[in-house]
């Protein structure tokens, strides 16, 4: 199964409110793996994607909507844009602790602050580091603002400043890198 990314899907009250108007919107002209023109609806799954509050207060579950290639019999699934592909946080709790980091407070600080770990905030930072070069190119190609940046810390905090993260993955996501 694969995923795709709806945009402007900007958090989860809009996403749920989305749903309950219309899945139509949410289906792919084009199946990603053959490129076939219809695909069917096929139901959805629950994903626990609320972390910012527990019992009445949780939006969870978040239904992602699936869909149908009849052509070559594969499914894929739907994100709205705020949700982060395979990771348990949103993409604005993953931006509020990456800028945090990049304006030099410390891990130990930021997992305090906000609710993942010390060994999460690492990984990311890390993750970001590593692809950063893969990242960079294919997003300096699409913002020229961009351009000049030419290390990891001023080119994140230059595109955090202009973008949200979760529109930074989107357009990466549209490039055909894998994200996070």
């Amino acid at each position: 199964m694969t995923q795709t990314i709806m945009p402007n899907i900007l958090d989860l009250a809009q996403h749920i409110l989305n749903q309950n108007s219309s899945m139509a919107h949410y289906c792919p002209e084009l199946c990603s793996f053959c490129g076939h023109p219809r695909l069917w609806g096929h139901g959805s799954y629950p994903r626990k994607a609320d972390r910012s509050g527990d019992g009445k207060q949780s939006l969870n579950p978040i239904l992602i909507p699936r869909f149908y290639c009849p052509e070559c019999d594969k499914t894929c699934s739907v994100l709205p844009e705020c949700i982060s592909p395979r990771r348990w946080y949103l993409w604005a709790i993953q931006q509020a602790v990456i800028l945090a980091y990049l304006r030099g407070a410390s891990i130990r600080h930021i997992s305090r602050q906000f609710q993942p770990c010390r060994k999460t905030i690492k990984r990311w930072f890390d993750e970001l580091a590593d692809k950063f070069n893969e990242h960079a190119f294919s997003l300096k190609a699409r913002f020229l603002f961009l351009g000049e940046c030419t290390e990891c810390i001023s080119f994140w905090k230059a595109c955090l400043h202009r973008m949200s993260m979760a529109r930074a993955f989107y357009h990466l996501h549209l490039a055909g890198r894998i994200i996070p």
